[in-house]
């Protein structure tokens, strides 16, 4: 992967919201095809995901049944 938004910060990162539009939410894109990459996107969500308390992994999975782009504090508390 390369982290375009990090090395160029001027980078929009609606574009980087584009793209996962484009592939459905797919993270194909930003996965590094390049021999010997050590970095996955995909190892990295996993890797912080597995860091999360039980409770803060639930509320992860449920705000991606959410249909919008915001979601209020109350909402989320529930």
């Amino acid at each position: 992967m390369r982290p375009r938004a990090a090395i160029r910060s001027a980078f929009p990162l609606a574009s980087l919201a584009e793209e996962l539009r484009e592939g459905w939410g797919s993270l194909d894109s930003f996965t590094d095809a390049e021999p010997g990459s050590t970095t996955d996107v995909r190892a990295v969500f996993t890797w912080s995901y597995k860091a999360l308390t039980p409770a803060t992994a639930r509320l992860f999975r449920l705000l991606s049944l959410h249909p919008g782009p915001d979601i209020s504090l109350a909402a989320a508390a529930r």
